[in-house]
């Protein structure tokens, strides 16, 4: 099959402009993946702190009175509760949280401009005072489109300026074959394998969870056998068991917290319907039999951008949605949206109420810069 160049690129394009772009891609990309390692590092360990801390609260009743062991246990206990609140507040917080999930679309943003503007289908911009753009498919609207993106992510200025940078490379021009290639079919190799690792570890935390009840039950079941019918609650206090059901239903609760927290598994149901709209993009344009011709490439390049931009967006809003209710887990996720033209980046892409997605996750980020 022949290779046609892009459709309404405009060859004379200087390749500094899309260069000064793939820094600026890289950049919030290296942003979104501190903030999500980050967020991620520290949810853990918040979780691991709680129930520490309650372990060696109760496992300081055990020792003997007035010794400095029990001094020494009551109080590192003491000390990893409060730290929880702690960690919660600073950085867990719901402002963090959000600010991870808009650096990652501000990157997905640059890179979806940079890869339309490649291909001749980055809608034109107009000029600041409203004029027509004079270049709808030249380097200055690649310019404007950047521009209008890390214009709405000013707020987040300090983060990204605190964000050594790296050397960046990505690709100056682009054929069809390329786009294919480094763009559409990377994208679903993506999707599948990370919704599958966050699928799998979703999986695995439930089955740790499901254990942790069973072993409340069992031992509810034996505190229950170990003590006279007519107990009352200070006797059920007393009983040696019964400090340690506290602790494995605290044990539950925090993972139970953490699962809800990281929304794995909505994630991976989401990353499974974008590869799966994707993939229908691509084979709805490989058996057309005029896919050679610009204009339906051009309508190749828009359906997948704008696929890419529903899951990008759908993490923005349903975070956000999630740090409103308190880190509760967003609805149940809905298939990926049928395919539009793509948006102007003068605005963050707006799907139908899509539930969220990115290494990383984390979800998170996307790692990709290319």
């Amino acid at each position: 099959m022949p290779v046609p160049a892009s459709p309404l690129a405009d060859p004379d394009d200087p390749g500094q402009v899309v260069s000064s772009a793939w820094a600026d891609h890289a950049l919030w990309l290296d942003v979104a993946t501190r903030l999500g390692d980050s967020i991620r590092l520290w949810r853990a360990r918040a979780a691991l702190a709680g129930v520490a801390g309650l372990f060696l609260s109760l496992l300081a009743t055990t020792l003997a009175a007035d010794t400095p062991g029990r001094r020494l246990v009551a109080t590192l206990g003491v000390l990893l509760l409060a730290l929880v609140p702690v960690l919660q507040q600073r950085l867990l917080s719901a402002d963090r949280v959000l600010a991870w999930t808009r650096a990652r679309s501000v990157s997905e943003q640059l890179k979806s401009a940079i890869y339309r503007h490649l291909m001749g289908a980055l809608p034109a911009a107009p000029l600041d005072d409203g004029s027509p753009a004079p270049d709808a498919t030249g380097p200055g609207n690649l310019v404007r489109h950047c521009r209008a993106i890390k214009r709405d992510a000013a707020d987040l200025a300090l983060l990204a300026a605190t964000t050594p940078p790296h050397a960046t490379t990505g690709k100056l021009r682009l054929t069809l074959d390329e786009y294919l290639t480094d763009r559409l079919d990377d994208q679903i190799a993506w999707y599948r394998r990370k919704g599958l690792t966050l699928g799998n570890e979703a999986q695995r935390l439930q089955r740790i969870e499901f254990a942790l009840g069973l072993l409340a039950v069992v031992l509810s079941a034996l505190v229950g056998n170990l003590l006279p019918a007519a107990a009352t609650p200070a006797v059920l206090e007393s009983s040696p068991l019964a400090p340690w059901l506290a602790l494995i239903a605290s044990a539950t609760a925090a993972l139970t917290s953490h699962i809800a927290g990281t929304r794995n598994l909505e994630v991976a149901a989401k990353y499974f319907a974008t590869q799966d709209m994707l993939r229908t993009v691509r084979d709805e344009w490989s058996v057309d039999p005029d896919r050679d011709a610009p204009a339906r490439v051009l309508r190749l390049v828009q359906d997948a951008e704008a696929v890419m931009a529903a899951e990008h967006g759908g993490w923005v809003n349903g975070w956000a949605r999630a740090a409103q209710q308190g880190g509760a887990a967003a609805p149940s996720p809905a298939p990926a949206p049928a395919p539009e033209p793509a948006p102007s980046a003068t605005t963050p892409p707006e799907p139908a109420d899509p539930p969220p997605a990115m290494d990383d996750g984390a979800p998170e980020p996307r790692p990709s810069a290319g």
